[in-house]
């Protein structure tokens, strides 16, 4: 694959970091989105392989899920962006139709979005910050928001995560919560909506 759209992006990378897509099937798994690949996976070429990558995996793991046999990772943009800030938005835009493509392609069973920034990419409109999001989600009974398919009638569900890299992942929300237990709590969730809607 080869994409320049991004002259920042292009000027910054050393590879465009595929989706484990590309590695492997992903038909009914779970997919991942996170918001862009940092140094270590712009050295490697596979998304979530910093410490961010090892705590996702370790949530997983806690629920008997492992990487590219339950669940599958990719990011909003597919390269890394310069000083690992955040992407512009019209480096989301440039990116979008990858990603689509690869959700048309592979119809997960949910789609997990790690942080903010993957949430909003998929919830533009969204006004709460991510704290409420997921205060919502976890007092809902059943998924109230979907990724809509345009090759299928199917809606695929979406799940907030908070974001798992250190800044985030062991800090505290505003009432007291560890981020990481709410994580956990997010995806056990999910998990139990996924098999009641089976």
């Amino acid at each position: 694959m080869n994409c320049t759209k991004c002259p920042n992006l292009c000027s910054s990378r050393s590879q465009i970091v595929l989706p484990d897509f590309y590695s492997c099937s992903i038909e009914e798994k779970i997919l991942v989105i996170g918001e862009a690949p940092g140094a270590k996976e712009d050295s490697i070429g596979s998304g979530f392989q910093g410490i961010a990558g090892k705590n996702l995996d370790e949530l997983f793991r806690m629920f008997n899920l492992v990487r590219k046999r339950d669940y599958l990772c990719a990011n909003t943009v597919w390269c890394r962006p310069p000083n690992n800030r955040k992407p512009t938005k019209s480096e989301l835009v440039n990116c979008a139709p990858h990603l689509t493509q690869l959700i048309e392609n592979s119809r997960p069973t949910a789609i997990v979005t790690v942080g903010a920034v993957a949430w909003n990419h998929f919830v533009p409109n969204n006004r709460d910050n991510l704290e409420t999001v997921i205060e919502n989600f976890l007092e809902q009974s059943h998924f109230a928001i979907f990724y809509s398919s345009r090759s299928s009638t199917k809606q695929i569900p979406l799940v907030p995560l908070p974001h798992t890299s250190p800044l985030c992942w062991y800090r505290y929300s505003n009432k007291g919560d560890k981020w990481s237990d709410l994580g956990r709590e997010c995806l056990s969730h999910a998990l139990q909506l996924i098999e009641k809607s089976r």
